[in-house]
């Protein structure tokens, strides 16, 4: 073998060498690029399926809590509707009570609303016919016992029944639908308050 000869095998066998050394290093590399490429697909697949589940766990909740307010919301109505009913028949109960029964409740009705001053009484029309002889001095009496002096006037209000207390132009409205409305108000706030506690 010449010198050129040698020369030109060296030349080959390093040729090879580095051509083998680039091969072996590229398949290295690319091995570690698909090792880091499953890698990250993997983390993303697990990222992925983490924030789905907790999108539909959110989801669930939201759900859960509008199911649970909306069944409070028809469970107030329902309630809301008892008390209409119930207030509306307490009314007509009261109403359709026999005379005698039906001033006792007003005199009871002067007895806690009437104040220490000088008043008058004012009663519906039906109510000035069929009052008992006696209804303006009881009533005057559960005055005194507060205080003051009721004076039954002849003039009628326009409610369906109770009584209207005047103090110097001022009146104290005791008719039933006053003193119902404002029972009904409790009532319906107690009942939201119930089904709606603050912070829920």
């Amino acid at each position: 073998m010449t010198g050129l000869e040698k020369i030109i095998e060296q030349i080959k066998n390093e040729s090879e060498e580095t051509a083998k050394s680039i091969r072996l290093s590229a398949e290295a590399e690319a091995k570690t690029i698909t090792g880091k490429a499953q890698i990250d697909a993997a983390e993303f697949r697990r990222a992925a399926s983490e924030k789905i589940q907790k999108q539909v766990q959110d989801l669930k909740a939201r759900s859960k809590s509008a199911a649970i307010l909306q069944e409070r919301r028809i469970l107030l109505n329902e309630k809301l509707q008892i008390i209409e009913e119930t207030v509306e028949d307490s009314k007509k109960d009261l109403l359709n009570l026999p005379t005698d029964e039906y001033f006792e409740v007003l005199l009871k009705i002067v007895a806690k609303y009437a104040l220490p001053e000088k008043g008058e009484l004012f009663l519906n029309s039906k109510d000035l016919q069929r009052m008992p002889q006696d209804f303006a001095e009881k009533a005057d009496a559960q005055a005194k016992n507060s205080g003051g002096t009721l004076k039954l006037s002849p003039e009628a209000k326009l409610i369906s029944g109770g009584l209207i207390l005047s103090y110097g132009g001022i009146e104290e409205n005791c008719s039933f639908e006053a003193l119902f409305d404002a029972q009904k108000e409790q009532m319906q706030d107690k009942a939201a308050t119930l089904l709606f506690p603050e912070g829920d």
